[in-house]
């Protein structure tokens, strides 16, 4: 039986802390009194706030585990909301001709964020592996060996997905991060997506996925 995502219904705190010390001499960063925005992943619905002091706070909730992104004038930074506070500090990056960027640095409590982020994490090394095998010289009997290596990344990225499917609940955060699966099939996932609450199948991340398997499916 799967748990209803509307029981997890989750409070969400992101606290944002702008950090001008490169150089506040250069033209334009973020101030005090720019808009900072909450934009929900494939809603219309985008929340605002306005840095005060060097600072800017979100609060809100959401019926079960969702994406967005935090997003200012020069870049934006994904969060994952679920019960959990973030702190988002975003330091100026001088370049060069007077070109300046943010660089965002996160840290919170998210279960969901640091989930993901592990996961994608582990796939781009394993993918990245992959990579490296793909361009190392051919010698007598390499091929065979190359692959050898590369089946068992492979059987890494399978075992990787395979634990994310099998945790328990969770039913949201999976039904976001297994779209990243590179083996991702209509017969490996409809299973999943049958059992799914309405709630979650109705919002845009269950679209998400069912466009996925229809994508896939031969």
């Amino acid at each position: 039986m799967v748990t209803t995502a509307a029981a997890q219904e989750c409070h969400y705190v992101i606290e944002g802390i702008i950090d001008n010390a490169a150089d506040t001499t250069v033209k334009g960063p973020l101030r005090d009194g720019d808009k900072v925005f909450l934009k929900f992943y494939g809603k219309e619905r985008v929340d605002t706030t306005t840095i005060a002091n060097g600072k800017f706070r979100f609060e809100g909730t959401v019926p079960f585990p969702y994406q967005a992104t935090v997003t200012y004038q020069y870049g934006g930074v994904a969060v994952h909301l679920d019960n959990s506070r973030y702190i988002c500090k975003f330091a100026l990056k001088v370049r060069e001709k007077g070109l300046y960027t943010y660089d965002p640095k996160i840290i919170t409590d998210s279960e969901y964020h640091n989930w993901d982020s592990f996961i994608h994490g582990k796939l781009l090394q394993l993918e990245g592996m992959k990579k490296e095998l793909g361009s190392l010289p051919e010698t007598e009997g390499s091929m065979d060996i190359e692959s050898q290596d590369v089946d068992a990344i492979n059987q890494a990225i399978r075992a990787l997905f395979d634990e994310v499917i099998t945790t328990p609940n969770k039913i949201a955060e999976k039904t976001w991060i297994l779209v990243s699966d590179p083996f991702f099939s209509y017969a490996k996932y409809i299973d999943f997506y049958d059992q799914l609450p309405k709630e979650v199948k109705e919002s845009t991340i269950g679209e998400r996925f069912y466009n996925k398997l229809q994508r896939t499916k031969e």
